[in-house]
């Protein structure tokens, strides 16, 4: 592996607007990304205590990493779905520069989930983290991450509509007899809208909301803004919304985010019709895949997320594993990657 870098980097708390149309463009060239490490996602939806970990070299992005603090007391650090890089093989580089920052400011752990899945290439980087770092774990746990991806590339929709369940093309088809709408949301009213099914909703399931009116359209406008995704919007013919589906462009694939449906309007199949329909808009985006994000291998019936998941495989699609979540411990020493 290749040590030697002549690239500059720095940690901030704040970033140059020059600076974020670097990172967006090298966001938008990545084949593997996450909004999770998008600039000021976290801090400005979720208001998470945030530091980015930057490194140019000839004036370009190579690696780039949102690290959120949790904790008051004791403190410790998380990297959800990044760092942000090309390849993958220059990961224990970066990471061994964030885990000397992480130890100067007094962690006491630092927590790092890929947003690579599993190849030989990550099997490695894990053996380097080993190797380098005393302290370096794997979590097991029921927050290991599994996706279901569907394959788009040299399909059309009517071959991927083949691989839905029957229940799920039966649903479609009903839909599509009750004359449901499928339109892009993009107004302010529209989002809403979109609030208010998305609160009853979860008043209706007795969950607690995880974002207020305000953080819900500033995490709209930030999509529409950058154009990071697409908001789609169900509607019944007399114009009434029934529900909306929100997917993201993440590399090479069309990541389902969130979704809600009227619960007033159970009879109605709205979020089949709605993935339906974003599969179609990944097709005509050239994605390879629209992957449907987080299923939990660890639920069954008596937890929500066990329907949820087979609702997600009614659509076809294969299971993709990411690695473990990385834990490495601060108060330790470690070799360092850095030459003297």
């Amino acid at each position: 592996m290749n040590t030697e870098h002549t690239s500059q980097f720095y940690f901030a708390n704040t970033l140059t607007n020059n600076t974020i149309q670097k990172i967006d463009l090298f966001y938008k060239t990545l084949h593997y990304c996450s909004i999770e490490q998008y600039p000021d996602w976290a801090k400005t939806v979720y208001h998470v205590t945030t530091t980015y970990y930057v490194s140019e070299n000839k004036n370009a992005i190579e690696c780039f990493a949102v690290i959120g603090e949790t904790g008051t007391v004791i403190k410790n650090a998380t990297i959800q779905f990044g760092p942000l890089i090309h390849t993958i093989q220059e990961l224990p580089f970066h990471i061994a520069r964030i885990v000397e920052y992480c130890k100067k400011k007094l962690y006491k752990n630092l927590a790092i989930q890929l947003c690579f899945p599993i190849s030989t290439e990550t099997e490695i980087v894990q053996l380097l983290l080993l190797k380098q770092h005393p302290s370096f774990k794997l979590i097991f746990s029921e927050e290991n991450w599994t996706s279901l991806r569907i394959l788009l590339k040299g399909k059309t929709l009517q071959q991927i509509e083949n691989d839905f369940s029957k229940g799920h093309r039966s649903a479609i088809k009903k839909s599509e007899k009750d004359g449901l709408q499928v339109k892009h949301l993009i107004k302010q009213e529209e989002l809403l809208d979109m609030y208010t099914i998305y609160k009853k909703m979860n008043d209706s399931r007795e969950r607690k909301n995880d974002l207020s009116e305000k953080d819900f359209i500033c995490m709209c406008n930030t999509i529409l803004k950058n154009e990071l995704g697409f908001i789609l919007g169900v509607f019944l013919p007399n114009n009434t919304m029934l529900g909306w589906m929100i997917a993201l462009h993440q590399g090479n694939l069309c990541r389902y985010y969130k979704g809600a449906s009227h619960p007033e309007y159970r009879n109605y199949n709205i979020l089949h019709v709605a993935i339906k329909h974003g599969i179609e808009l990944a097709l005509k985006n050239n994605k390879e895949y629209f992957d449907l994000w987080g299923y939990n291998h660890f639920v069954d019936e008596s937890d929500q997320r066990y329907f949820i998941n087979k609702f997600k495989k009614g659509f076809g699609g294969e299971y993709v594993c990411y690695p473990s979540k990385y834990l490495i411990k601060l108060n330790l020493p470690i070799i360092s990657f850095f030459h003297h």
